[in-house]
This record gives structure tokens, C-alpha cells and sequence, in this order.
């Protein structure tokens, strides 16, 4: 997963003109305490993200991506990718407060996805949204 995660963000990075990205995988519990901390929010989540200019950070819950690969019947590494992406398109503004936002951020996903999918297999998650 790690070598799939560094070339994703290479291309995503590349793409985005010199942009430099930091990913904290953590489980369940450090993402609890992140949320509550940053955001002001009990409980976990799935992506947090920070950014501020062309420097990011994005913190993803390997535990949430176990949770709904299962859920969702797909490869865990391909879980967690999508979740770099979500990640990284809120760096870039994209949010997903409302319904229509979410499904305009879903279908950028998938795009993104697509684009990687040129070389590595990530169909499944492709088709479960």
C-alpha cells in the first residue's frame, strides 16, 4: 500500500504544481483525539486534512478504512487510497458538508481514480460509491 499511496501522491502533487504533502496513518483512537483537538468534534473520522499554502497534512484512520473495505467489499489498500484522495481534494477546497458537495467531491474521487487505475487495478472501489 505504501508504495501505491507515494505514487498516487506523486502524480496528485505533480499535477498540483510543487505541492508538498505530509500522511499520518493512525487508528481509531489517535484520530479520536485529532478530531476532538482540531476540529472540535467527539468521536473518529474517516480523513482530516490541513493545509496551508502549497504544504499539507492529511491524517487517515487505517481502522475506518478496515471498517468499510469490508463494507464495501473492496481491497483494504484501495480503501485507503481513495481516503488519500479525499484527503488531499480537501487541501484544494473541495468540501462535503452538503449532499450535492458530496457528490461533486465522490465524482472527482473517481476521476482521480480512474487516472490511477492506468496502471494498478482499483476497480472495485471504483464501483461501490
Amino acid at each position: 500500500m505504501e508504495r501505491l499511496a507515494k505514487n498516487a501522491l506523486k502524480k496528485v502533487c505533480r499535477k498540483a504544481g510543487g505541492f508538498s504533502l505530509e500522511i499520518l496513518f493512525v487508528g481509531d483512537r489517535d484520530m479520536r483525539k485529532l478530531n476532538k483537538r482540531f476540529k472540535g468534534r467527539g468521536g473518529t473520522t474517516d480523513v482530516l486534512s490541513f493545509g496551508m499554502g502549497n504544504v499539507g497534512s492529511i491524517a487517515i484512520s487505517l481502522d475506518t478504512a478496515s471498517r468499510n473495505a469490508k463494507t464495501f467489499r473492496a481491497p483494504f489498500y484501495e480503501e485507503a487510497i481513495r481516503y488519500v484522495i479525499h484527503g488531499i481534494l480537501h487541501l484544494f477546497g473541495y468540501n462535503d458538508d452538503t449532499k450535492l458537495r458530496r457528490l461533486k467531491m465522490a465524482a472527482k474521487e473517481n476521476v482521480m481514480l480512474r487516472s490511477l487505475c492506468a496502471n494498478t487495478n482499483l476497480s472495485k472501489v471504483l464501483t461501490r460509491r
